[in-house]
C-alpha cells in the first residue's frame, strides 16, 4: 500500500510540473535594424551595412534566425561579432542566413561589404530579419525585419583622346586619326555618345573595334555621332580615315567629344573632348615640259613650243610662276589656256613671266610661236621653268624645268564579271561560267592577268576564250585559268568555262574570278577587278527503276502462265 500511495504522489507532481510549465510559454522580443548610413550609392561602388539583431527579453532565445538575401546587383562579405551573450557565426559571403543565441538583452552585429554592379539602376532595397524559433513567441513581431534603400546614382568617369600621331599636315594628302572613348567608372555608361564634327577641309570614312565590353557602330563616313556602350573598364576606338582638301591652308583642327547619358553623372567633365591640331603645310609638285617636236631649226624660219606647266599635288598652287626668257635668236609670241581650273594669262609678246593658279591636278598651257633669227647660229637652247608661291614646299624641283619632257602614269580601270546565269546546280551536273574581263580606260594595258581556281567540288574543267575590241587571250584550256591578256582600252576578252560538279557536293558552290594589271599600271578602281558566282548545291533526284522490254515481255507471260493455271483448277 505505501509503495502505491508513493507512485500516486509521483504521478501528481509531474502532472503539477507539466502544468507549470505549460502556464509559462516562452516570450521573446526579438528586433532587427539595418542601414548603411547614406541615402544614395554609386553603382560600381560599394556600400557597407551594419544590422545588429537583439532579444528584449523577457525570455533568452536559442537558435533565432537572422537572415539577408541581398539583391542580386550585390557581392556581399560579412562578420560578425555579438555582445551581451549574443553569439553567432564569425564571418561569410553572399547571403545571410545565420542561427544566432540572444539572451536577454544580448545582440549581435553583422557588418556586410557589398560590391554594387556597375550595371545597377533604380534603387538599391535590401532587408534582414530575424526570427525566433519554434515555441518561442515574439510580442512585438513588427520589428523583426529591417529595411535600407538608397536611390543609385550612376556615376561613370568618360575620357576620350585623339591624335593622328604628327604635328602637321599636306593639303590634299591624308591624315589617319585615332580616337578612343573610354569609361574609368565606377559605373557603366549604355547609351553614352561620340562624336567629332570634321571640318569642311576633311572628307572622312571610319572604322570603330570595342573593348572591354564596349560596343560601337562597325563603320560610317563624314562626321560621327555614335550611341555607345561604354561598361566601367571598357573602351571603343575609332580609325578616321580622311583626306584634307588640297585647298586647305592655316591650321587643321579637329575636336571629338564623349557625353554620358540621361542619368549618369560625369565626375570629371574636363576630359571629355580631345582636340588635335596639326600646322598645314602646302606641298605642291609643280612640272613643266616643253617641246617643239623637232630636233633642227633653219635659221630665219619658226619654231612652235608647246609649254605644259601642271601640279601633280597634292596641295593647290595659287600664285605660282611660269618663266621663260627667249635667247636672242627668238622673237615671239604666245597664247596660255588652262585646264582642270589651273589659269593663267591668255596672251602675250616675248619673254613669259606669268603668275598663274594651278589646283592639284590642273595644268596651263603655253603656244609660243617664235620666228628664228636669220643670222642664228650655233645651238638654240630655249628653257622654261615653274616655281611654286611663298609658303608652298615643291617636294620634287628636279622637274620645274624642262625643254622637251614628257612624263606618263598608265591608268586603267579593269574590270571583270562572272555569271552561270543560274542560281542552283546539280550535283553531279554540270555548270556553264561566262566571265568577261575589259579595260574601260584611260590607258592599254598589255601583260594582265586573268585568274580562277575552280573550287574541288568542279572537276573536268575546260574553257575557251574569244577577245574583242583589240582583246586578246589563249583560246582554250583546261583547269584552273592563269591567262595573261591584252586589253586596249575599250577591249574584253571572255571565257566560257565548263565544268561538272561533283556528284557527292553539297552546301554552296561558290568560285571567284580576278583580273589584275601588271606592274607599271595601277587600277583607280580595284573594286571591281573579282566576281564571285555563288550557287546553291541540290542533290540529284533518285533514278526510278524501269523494266527493259524484255522484261516486261516476260512479266506478261508469267501473268498469261497463271491465269491459265487457274482455268485448269475451275475445271
Amino acid at each position: 500500500m505505501l509503495q502505491r500511495a508513493v507512485s500516486w504522489v509521483s504521478v501528481v507532481f509531474f502532472m503539477m510540473m507539466m502544468g507549470a510549465t505549460a502556464a509559462h510559454a516562452q516570450s521573446s522580443d526579438l528586433a532587427i535594424t539595418k542601414t548603411d548610413g547614406v541615402t544614395t550609392a554609386v553603382p560600381g561602388g560599394s556600400v557597407t551595412y551594419t544590422i545588429t539583431a537583439s532579444n528584449a527579453g523577457p525570455d533568452p532565445v536559442t537558435g533565432a534566425t537572422v537572415a539577408d538575401t541581398f539583391p542580386a546587383v550585390l557581392t556581399a562579405t560579412w562578420t560578425c561579432v555579438g555582445a551581451g551573450g549574443g553569439t553567432c557565426t564569425a564571418s561569410g559571403s553572399g547571403n545571410i542566413n545565420d542561427t544566432v543565441d540572444l539572451p536577454v538583452g544580448g545582440s549581435v552585429t553583422y557588418t556586410a561589404t557589398a560590391s554594387i554592379s556597375a550595371a545597377a539602376t533604380g534603387s538599391l532595397s535590401n532587408t534582414a530579419t530575424v526570427a525566433p524559433p519554434g515555441g518561442v513567441t515574439d510580442p512585438n513581431p513588427g520589428n523583426e525585419s529591417a529595411t535600407d534603400t538608397d536611390t543609385l546614382d550612376p556615376q561613370a568617369d568618360l575620357a576620350i583622346t585623339k591624335t593622328d600621331g604628327v604635328t602637321t599636315a599636306v593639303p590634299g594628302g591624308s591624315v589617319t586619326y585615332t580616337i578612343v572613348a573610354s569609361n574609368a567608372g565606377p559605373s557603366d555608361a549604355p547609351g553614352a555618345t561620340v562624336a567629332d564634327t570634321f571640318p569642311a577641309a576633311l572628307t572622312a570614312t571610319w572604322t570603330c573595334v570595342g573593348a572591354g565590353g564596349a560596343t560601337c557602330t562597325a563603320s560610317g563616313s563624314g562626321n560621327i555621332s555614335d550611341t555607345v556602350n561604354l561598361p566601367a573598364g571598357g573602351s571603343v576606338t575609332y580609325t578616321v580615315s580622311a583626306t584634307v582638301s588640297a585647298a586647305a591652308t592655316g591650321t587643321l583642327s579637329n575636336t571629338a567629344t564623349v557625353a554620358a547619358p540621361a542619368g549618369v553623372t560625369d565626375p570629371t567633365p574636363g576630359n571629355n573632348s580631345a582636340t588635335d591640331s596639326d600646322t598645314l603645310t602646302p606641298q605642291a609638285d609643280l612640272a613643266i615640259t616643253k617641246t617643239d617636236g623637232v630636233t633642227t631649226v633653219t635659221a630665219g624660219g619658226s619654231v612652235t613650243y608647246t609649254i605644259v606647266a601642271s601640279n601633280a599635288g597634292p596641295s593647290n598652287a595659287p600664285g605660282a610662276t611660269v618663266a621663260d626668257t627667249f635667247p636672242a635668236s627668238l622673237t615671239g609670241t604666245w597664247t596660255c589656256v588652262g585646264a582642270g581650273g589651273g589659269t593663267c594669262t591668255a596672251s602675250g609678246s616675248g619673254n613669259i613671266n606669268d603668275t598663274v593658279n594651278l589646283p592639284a591636278g590642273g595644268s596651263v598651257t603655253y603656244t609660243v610661236s617664235a620666228t628664228v633669227s636669220a643670222a642664228a647660229t650655233g645651238t638654240l637652247s630655249n628653257t622654261a621653268t615653274v616655281a611654286a608661291p611663298a609658303g608652298v614646299t615643291d617636294p620634287t624641283p628636279g622637274n620645274n624645268s624642262a625643254t622637251d619632257t614628257d612624263t606618263i602614269t598608265p591608268v586603267a580601270d579593269l574590270a571583270i564579271t562572272k555569271t552561270d546565269g543560274v542560281t542552283t546546280v546539280t550535283a553531279g551536273g554540270t555548270v556553264t561560267y561566262t566571265i568577261t574581263a575589259s579595260n574601260a580606260g584611260p590607258s592599254g594595258v598589255a601583260g594582265a592577268t586573268v585568274s580562277d581556281t575552280l573550287p574541288a567540288a568542279l572537276t573536268g574543267g575546260t574553257w575557251t576564250c574569244v577577245g574583242a575590241g583589240g582583246g586578246t587571250c589563249t583560246a582554250s584550256g583546261s583547269g584552273n585559268i592563269s591567262d595573261s591578256v591584252n586589253l586596249p582600252v575599250g577591249g574584253s576578252v571572255t571565257y566560257t568555262v565548263t565544268a561538272t560538279v561533283s556528284a557527292s557536293a553539297t552546301g554552296m558552290l561558290s568560285n571567284t574570278a580576278t583580273v589584275s594589271v601588271p606592274g607599271g599600271v595601277s587600277d583607280p578602281t580595284p573594286g571591281n577587278n573579282s566576281a564571285t558566282d555563288t550557287d546553291t548545291i541540290t542533290a540529284a533526284p533518285s533514278a526510278i527503276p524501269t523494266l527493259s522490254e524484255w522484261a516486261l515481255l516476260a512479266l506478261a507471260g508469267l501473268v498469261l502462265l497463271a491465269a491459265a493455271r487457274s482455268r485448269r483448277m475451275l475445271r
